[in-house]
């Protein structure tokens, strides 16, 4: 090994730990504003707030989840499933939703291209084990569009076509 390439692998990690050191410190010391509301009023939590006094929901929100946006035809008014329908609905969902899968002909394989990393479903039903997210109308389902919005949904999906 030359020093040149000795000196190519050694710089790069070199500068890295010179750069994180100063950073650090400070991405684990208690002196946050969170930090030190927690350290002075433990017992009392308040949402954090933006500076004009709007409540900070920055982060990351996940909403993975398999329970469907509409309830399936097949389940008619059925509101919540029972424990064991619901673990059988899971173990259906995941099977048919893995993408990992090469079962079936070319062109199914082909429609599966992309593995289950690039996708967050979600694992299990909402621990509520509600049939649909939808709760109103009863049925969990969307209602019927009215002609008007018909008419107007084509207009601005006509470019589709």
């Amino acid at each position: 090994m030359t020093c040149r390439h000795l000196f190519s692998i050694l710089l790069p990690a070199a500068q890295t730990l010179v750069w994180a050191a100063p950073v650090y410190p400070q991405a684990f010391s208690g002196d946050t504003p969170v930090a030190n509301k927690i350290a002075t009023d433990s017992k009392r939590w308040s949402a954090a707030r933006t500076p004009d006094g709007q409540p900070d929901l920055q982060g990351v929100w996940d909403a993975a989840s398999m329970t469907p946006l509409e309830r399936p035809l097949e389940l008619g008014n059925k509101e919540f499933y029972t424990p064991q329908e619901m673990a059988a609905y899971e173990k259906k969902r995941a099977q048919d939703l893995n993408r990992d899968r090469r079962d079936g002909s070319a062109d199914a394989d082909l429609g599966r291209a992309y593995n289950e990393a690039w996708f967050d479903r979600g694992a299990h039903l909402a621990s509520d084990r509600r049939t649909s997210r939808l709760i109103d109308p009863p049925n969990g389902r969307f209602p019927v569009m009215t002609p008007t919005a018909v008419t107007k949904y084509g207009d601005v999906h006509s470019w589709l076509a």
